[in-house]
């Protein structure tokens, strides 16, 4: 427990009486201005330590723990980054393949363009082609009447 000033002061003035006033002020030099429950020992200080170096240890602990879960995630990262590869190798596949199947439908629509060339030259053929049977129609009906006209000019002369 600390004293009042009051208290010291008392104090110096009962030394100086008895010792002197030199002897009363190195005598007040040495006592302590402080309470003395506040003073730390070399004990204190040790179990301060060796609460410190308890607690530091319960954090390594656990920093090794976070340590060994970030060393999974980790893994895990680079699984599925492997993962990730494998799924861009096979959309590249994919994409020459149906690169390909462009290519493909690329030749089969020139092909179409070739049958439509074709479809109307043949629609130029039929319609040239129905002008002669028409034209042939008509000579042939032409005839055939001409030769029923001369069959009945015959009939009338040998009658």
């Amino acid at each position: 427990m600390s004293i009042s000033d009051a208290a010291r002061a008392d104090l110096y003035t009962g030394l100086t009486e008895v010792l002197g006033r030199n002897r009363a002020e190195t005598l007040m030099a040495h006592l302590p201005t402080f309470d003395p429950v506040d003073i730390v020992t070399k004990a204190d200080l040790g179990e301060f330590r060796a609460d410190v170096d308890r607690r530091f240890g319960g954090v390594e602990q656990r920093l090794g723990g976070v340590e060994q879960r970030l060393d999974g995630v980790e893994q895990r990262l680079d699984l599925l980054s492997g993962r990730f590869d494998l799924v861009d190798q096979r959309l590249d596949d994919m994409a020459r393949h149906f690169e390909g199947i462009d290519r493909r439908f690329e030749g089969i629509d020139r092909r179409f363009e070739g049958f439509d060339q074709r479809f109307q030259s043949i629609d130029g053929h039929l319609l040239a082609l129905g002008k002669r049977i028409d034209r042939l129609y008509y000579v042939f009906v032409a005839g055939v009447l001409g030769i029923i006209a001369a069959m009945g000019g015959l009939a009338a002369l040998v009658a």
